[in-house]
C-alpha cells in the first residue's frame, strides 16, 4: 500500500496500491477510544502516520522532544511497506507502566494496537524489525536531513548566513532546561471564573517556535 506515498513520489513513481479507508466504524472507535484517553491524561503524545508513513512520524516525534528512541517488532512485512506506508494509524506515547492499560482500551473497543518500541535517554534513534537492525543513526544527523529542503528554501528568503547560523545551532540543539524563580500559583479570574490567557504567535506550520 505504498501508492501515492512520500516513498513512491521520492522515487518518482506511483504506485499501484494505495491507502483506504475500508472501514468508518473502526475509525470511529479509534477516535472515541483516543477522545477518552485524552480527557483521562493518559496519553503524553501522539502523531497521525499519514504523512510519509511510520518511520517519518516516529522520526518527527522524536524531533520534537529531541529524545531518542528504540523500534523493535516483528511486523511480519516487507520493511519498506511497513515503515513507510501511509495507511490510516496513530502512533501514541504512553507513560510507563501505562503500555498494557492502554493496548487493552483500544483492543476492547476493536481497534488494533500494539507496542512498536519506546523512548531511550540516548540521541540515537534505532529500528529493529523481525530481528534485524535496518536503521541506527543520531538525532543529528536524520533531523539535518529532514531540514535540509527547508534550509536551502530559507537560504534564499533571509540572509544566507542567518540560515547557515541556524542549521549549525540546530545540529547541536539540547532540551531546555525549564525552571521557575517564583512558587507559581492560581492565575487571576474573570467573573465567570475562568482564566483569561492569551496566546501570540505567528502565522504558520512552525508557529510553534515562535510561541516557544
Amino acid at each position: 500500500s505504498l501508492g501515492g506515498s512520500a516513498l513512491a513520489h521520492v522515487y518518482g513513481q506511483v504506485g499501484n496500491v494505495v491507502p483506504d479507508l475500508n472501514d468508518t466504524d473502526l475509525v470511529s472507535a479509534a477516535f472515541r477510544v483516543t477522545q477518552k484517553l485524552i480527557r483521562e491524561r493518559e496519553i503524553l503524545a501522539g502523531h497521525d502516520r499519514s504523512d510519509g508513513g511510520l518511520l517519518t512520524t516516529v522520526l518527527e516525534m522524536a524531533f520534537a522532544g529531541n529524545i531518542g528512541v528504540s523500534i523493535d517488532t516483528n511486523p511480519g512485512i516487507d520493511t519498506l511497506e511497513y515503515l513507510f506506508n501511509e495507511e490510516l494509524g496513530l502512533v501514541l506515547e504512553v507513560g510507563a507502566g501505562k503500555t498494557a492499560h492502554i493496548i487493552d482500551q483500544y483492543t476492547s473497543a476493536g481497534v488494533p494496537c500494539t507496542r512498536i518500541g519506546g523512548t531511550t535517554d540516548s540521541t540515537q534513534i534505532i529500528v529493529t524489525l523481525d530481528g534485524e537492525t535496518v536503521l541506527t543513526d543520531s538525532i543529528e544527523n536524520l533531523q539535518d536531513t529532514w531540514e535540509a529542503t527547508s534550509y536551502q528554501l530559507e537560504r534564499l528568503q533571509v540572509n544566507p548566513d542567518c540560515a547557515d547560523k541556524e542549521r549549525e545551532t540546530n545540529l547541536s540543539r539540547c532540551t531546555p532546561a525549564f525552571s521557575l524563580s517564583f512558587a507559581p500559583s492560581a492565575p487571576a479570574t474573570v467573573s465567570d471564573g475562568r482564566p483569561q490567557i492569551a496566546i501570540v504567535r505567528e502565522e504558520g506550520s512552525n508557529g510553534d517556535r515562535e510561541m516557544a
